[in-house]
């Protein structure tokens, strides 16, 4: 069964919001906020999320972006009464949002929508998988260097995301070019697995010589998000800087 996380910090909302979609078949849970809902989305598998707004402390857009930042795949769906235009923008580009929806919404509609985006999180895990098995086949084929930058347990398409693959056959490329053709750069002297997904994507571009701002715009963020990914990075690899960790990798 399908899982629904609704988002409000506004009990009797809530309680309208989830009564709306009793007769939905899907499972219902409700969180209070933005942070009590990334604890929801860390403990349990949820399909869709279905956020308000305006909140305090964290809005739905800012919520959206933090679950994109996270790697969570649930679809999302912004409940809003006065959307300005730039903070549809950053929910579309940083927030990978599906819908918007205008308050108060029909609880027809509201099922509707929840049931589409149920559907398209069903036909993107489908679509993940096939091209994960596309990717690995195009992974073992990759010199042994390249090959290493890329998380072998988890695929490129995570997140219903295709930059990674992208990417790694843009390396792929670079690596087998004539002045290289003769040798295969070494594996990278880190070990890269506590990366997650898009900070693995991050490095990925930095070893191939683009900049940060080049990369914010390859991987559809904020150059403040790409600088905090590039921070886990270092934190997480323990090296101090870019020449450090270029220099780590090509070993």
């Amino acid at each position: 069964m399908a899982t629904v996380l609704i988002v409000d910090d506004e009990p009797h909302v809530l309680r309208g919001l989830s009564g709306a979609l009793r007769r939905a078949p899907f499972e219902i849970l409700t969180a209070s906020s933005g942070a009590e809902a990334l604890e929801t989305l860390a403990r349990h598998p949820v399909d869709v999320v279905i956020t308000d707004e305006r909140m305090p402390e964290m809005s739905g857009s800012e919520l959206c972006a933090e679950m994109t930042t996270q790697g969570h795949e649930a679809v999302r769906i912004i409940l809003t009464g006065q959307a300005s235009l730039e903070a549809a923008v950053r929910a579309l580009n940083e927030g990978c949002v599906y819908r918007f929806l205008h308050k108060p919404c029909r609880p027809a509609e509201l099922e509707r929508t929840a049931l589409e985006a149920i559907q398209l999180r069903s036909m993107s895990a489908a679509t993940v998988q096939m091209l994960d098995a596309v990717y690995d086949t195009y992974r073992r084929s990759m010199p042994v260097g390249v090959a290493a930058h890329i998380k072998p347990e988890s695929g490129a398409f995570s997140g219903a995301r295709a930059p990674a693959f992208v990417n790694a056959i843009a390396a792929g490329a670079k690596a087998s070019a004539p002045a290289a053709e003769s040798h295969s750069p070494p594996p990278p002297n880190l070990d890269l697995s506590p990366l997650s997904d898009r900070e693995h994507e991050l490095v990925i571009l930095l070893d191939s010589g683009f900049r940060l701002p080049q990369i914010a715009e390859r991987m559809s963020i904020t150059l403040h998000t790409a600088r905090n990914h590039l921070k886990s990075v270092f934190r997480k690899l323990n090296v101090h800087s870019q020449t450090e960790l270029i220099a780590q990798l090509k070993g």
